[in-house]
């Protein structure tokens, strides 16, 4: 993978030399990869080092991030430039490298997203669930790993019942889980939904934590 942006090597540091998804100690070979957030390509080309067979397949709505990860993408890899959500998409800009924006849904965490003026509307963005995204890539007798990382948009998937549900037959998951919301009453629904939904994940999962990422292996 080459290293021509600025802002690489934390990623790589963080993903790949400190295994933060803890992706080294798998004790199965997946058969298939869902990178959700895939940003540039770092966990992708990762999990190919480490799994050569297994089909990825890799899920970024940002326009550059997706346009660098089209122009140096790991091999047997499905690339698909589209948001998680539950409809209508909204860009939001964060920091100016790495993760310049975020693209969220209306959500528990930002209910009153017209007062932010610096919201834009993405009508040209594709939206998936990811009900969606494991019943069209899963096949029921192959070994899957899900990785998210998708910036503050988590609440749209603990709140989507299908999603979680459709969770729980995923192999290994990896949630990098941010808390990022209005405060106040949104907050407190914010927590509420998020322990709901990895409560869940634990009764058919065995649960660590590693910093902010949930770590769940299937029992």
């Amino acid at each position: 993978m080459r290293l021509n942006l600025p802002w690489y090597g934390g990623v790589w540091n963080e993903v790949v030399n400190s295994d933060c998804y803890r992706i080294r100690t798998l004790d199965f070979v997946p058969d298939v990869v869902l990178d959700v957030g895939a940003n540039i390509g770092v966990f992708a080309h990762f999990v190919r080092a480490l799994f050569p067979k297994a089909k990825i397949v890799c899920v970024e709505p940002d326009d550059k991030n997706f346009a660098h990860l089209k122009e140096d993408p790991p091999s047997n890899c499905q690339l698909i430039q589209a948001a998680i959500g539950n409809g209508e998409i909204w860009e939001i800009p964060t920091m100016p490298v790495g993760c310049v924006y975020r693209y969220l849904s209306p959500c528990i965490a930002y209910p009153t997203k017209a007062q932010y003026k610096e919201w834009k509307k993405r009508d040209d963005l594709s939206v998936l669930t990811i009900h969606d995204l494991i019943q069209q890539h899963v096949g029921e007798d192959q070994k899957s790993l899900l990785k998210i990382d998708i910036e503050g948009g988590e609440d749209t998937i603990f709140a989507h019942l299908p999603s979680i549900l459709s969770m729980l037959a995923i192999d290994y998951i990896a949630i990098e889980v941010h808390r990022f919301s209005e405060g106040g009453e949104p907050e407190k629904k914010l927590a509420e939904i998020t322990e709901q939904a990895l409560s869940m994940i634990s009764n058919t999962h065995n649960v660590t934590w590693s910093d902010s990422n949930f770590l769940a292996r299937k029992k």
